[in-house]
């Protein structure tokens, strides 16, 4: 609640408010209008526009702190293009929302570091650029802050990393170029390189090969530690599945070639043949139609070598 001093409510005037800020300048029906200063009793102070008691438009705002705010504000908070400057030489230039950094903007850091791009609740977070005081930069996708996603990591002494990133680390697919030359392609957890073969954990997102205890193995896609998605699953007796994996399990539209060279293509469920299918055996036999965990069931066409056919 303002209240006006000599009781003028219209033209020039001086505002205090019942917290103890202090207004000076233009007053309209005994509230803060257009432009004039507004001294904080904690200490700080605004030099900003007014509309009806709020600060709105392109201002200035020193905090108690000592911190400096130049920018755009809307309905009282920084909405806009700003730059804010902290005490401690830290600063970020551009977009804020409802008083936070959200938008496309710049930070440069009191430890050298600088970070322009993306940014959502003061957060880097999209896509952005960062160098650090002594050259190493990132360029890449940002998650709350972190390097996550793909992006690619440049040292000053001369080696590279191209790849997924998960929270800070080399975590997923990647490339690595060491100053030496030597180049390590395929997998990283946590910075290390891996290699094809992906260790039994439920962490590793990307596409690697694993081998298991009882002799299978599967090259293809994981998902936190997962088969989920594209890959390749040779068992130990030597049968070959190809296709679409869904944690852990063969499902969708996919192919199973057994050792002596009989084909199913068609459709899995939880690991079985469950639905519509092709077989073909060697010795040139054929059939087409359902297929119920493994087994020919219900409506479907056999077809003989020799071209004879049963259809039911």
């Amino acid at each position: 609640m303002w209240s006006a001093k000599n009781e003028v409510r219209n033209g020039k005037g001086r505002l205090i408010e019942t917290n103890g800020d202090v207004y000076e300048g233009d007053i309209v029906n005994g509230k803060p209008h257009v432009i004039g200063k507004m001294n904080v009793y904690t200490g700080g102070s605004y030099d900003v526009g007014f509309i009806n008691g709020t600060f709105h438009g392109k201002g200035r705002l020193v905090t108690d702190m000592g911190n400096v705010y130049v920018g755009d504000f809307v309905k009282g908070k920084m909405h806009g293009k700003g730059r804010i400057t902290w005490t401690n030489g830290e600063f970020y230039e551009g977009d804020f929302l409802d008083n936070n950094l959200t938008g496309k903007g710049r930070f440069s850091y009191d430890n050298g570091s600088v970070y322009e791009g993306d940014f959502l609740d003061g957060k880097h977070c999209g896509k952005g650029r960062l160098v650090t005081a002594k050259g190493d930069s990132y360029v890449g996708d940002f998650k709350d802050g972190n390097m996550h996603g793909h992006g690619l990591m440049t040292w000053v002494d001369g080696g590279s990393y191209e790849g997924e990133f998960v929270d800070n680390e080399r975590t997923g697919r990647g490339r690595m170029v060491l100053k030496d030359g030597t180049v390590q392609e395929g997998n990283f957890i946590n910075g290390r390189f891996i290699g094809e073969e992906v260790p039994d954990s439920d962490t590793f997102t990307g596409h690697g090969k694993r081998s298991f205890d009882n002799g299978s193995v599967y090259v293809g896609d994981f998902v936190k530690g997962r088969m989920h998605g594209e890959g390749r699953l040779t068992a130990p007796n030597g049968n070959i599945y190809e296709g679409d994996f869904v944690n852990g399990k063969r499902t969708g539209m996919d192919k199973l070639i057994w050792p002596d060279g009989d084909v199913y293509e068609g459709e899995f469920l939880d690991g079985k043949r469950t639905g519509k299918g092709r077989m073909a055996w060697t010795n040139g036999d054929v059939y087409i139609g359902d297929f119920v965990d493994g087994d020919r069931t219900g409506n479907g066409m056999y077809v003989w070598s020799d071209r004879t056919t049963y259809e039911g």
